[in-house]
């Protein structure tokens, strides 16, 4: 069954090559017709937890609405109607955890129920029809990282994805940190998503040939986004993330119509993304935990600050 979404993380062949045999969906009718639908993920969790949440590289999934026309009394009925009758479908879980859209702004049916509301924030430039104007608009440092960088380095386009992974890779090893996917996911993502025309490697090289960063870009007509980046430690003196942004925003101009940094709860990361001139959206990571799974998590995070401490 294709059913309508809001982002290129709800389709079907997104989720059936983030999460393989692992998702499903609920969906909502009245009057014979589709009024909302929501995927759920079922994630692999110890001691018997179920927890249907967040498959890897997915920034949202949260629900599909259809727009309603009317009164806003009307629509926010309407809406409040539709979004409380898909929840009363999710499983019985012990853990439940999604990322809803920014279109998302009334999360009041997941309140009444009992599910907790975090706010998230990313970065979008909404508007991709003027680069010049584009480039006007962003800060003065991203600009001057970008000439340093023309002068280093040159972006082409890469198919090389096991090079973008060894950058990937190098990104976290330099923070002494485990690589949050791994890297048969990203190769898997790469290839769906070449068969579809949705993603794009760029690639910053200097004159000898050598690999400075690479970005992985996903994209689809309504939004391009900064799904992964990479780079070599030892050569990020050249600012040749700053440019491989700068080019992936103009390459998106040309496919879809925004451009979507992804967002960051890191200061200096939300700071770098902001810089580029984008729009703050707000979004709501939506939670609820049954008793059990709460104690555990409490237990855990006891345990992890003595460990520290100690």
């Amino acid at each position: 069954m294709t059913r309508p979404t809001d982002t290129i993380f709800q389709e079907s062949w997104w989720l059936d090559t983030v999460a393989p045999g692992a998702w499903s969906a609920i969906d909502y009718y009245e009057d014979g017709q589709l009024r909302a639908w929501m995927p759920l993920v079922a994630r692999p969790r110890r001691l018997g937890f179920r927890h249907l949440g967040m498959p890897p590289l997915t920034q949202t999934l949260g629900p599909w609405i259809q727009p309603v026309d009317g009164s806003s009394y009307r629509q926010i009925s309407k809406i409040h109607d539709y979004t409380s009758a898909l929840l009363r479908q999710i499983p019985e879980c012990d853990y439940f955890n999604q990322n809803a859209h920014y279109d998302l702004e009334d999360t009041l049916p997941f309140h009444w129920q009992g599910f907790e509301n975090n706010v998230r924030y990313t970065y979008v430039l909404e508007d991709l029809s003027d680069v010049d104007a584009l480039w006007s608009n962003m800060a003065g440092r991203p600009r001057r990282a970008i000439r340093k960088a023309e002068k280093v380095v040159s972006v082409q386009e890469t198919d090389n994805v096991n090079l973008f992974v060894e950058l990937y890779i190098k990104t976290f090893a330099r923070q002494d940190l485990d690589t949050p996917v791994n890297a048969e996911t990203i190769r898997a993502v790469y290839t769906a998503a070449r068969a579809r025309n949705a993603v794009k490697i760029l690639c910053a090289r200097d004159a000898k040939g050598v690999a400075h960063a690479a970005v992985f870009l996903l994209y689809d007509h309504r939004t391009t986004y900064y799904l992964m980046g990479g780079s070599d430690p030892q050569l990020r003196e050249s600012q040749a993330l700053s440019l491989l942004l700068w080019e992936g925003i103009k390459f998106a101009s040309t496919v879809s119509e925004r451009f979507d940094f992804e967002g960051s709860m890191i200061e200096s990361v939300e700071s770098f993304f902001r810089s580029f001139g984008a729009s703050r959206k707000t979004y709501y990571a939506i939670s609820k935990m049954s008793t059990r799974f709460r104690l555990a998590w409490d237990a855990r995070a006891a345990f992890r600050r003595f460990r520290d401490r100690d």
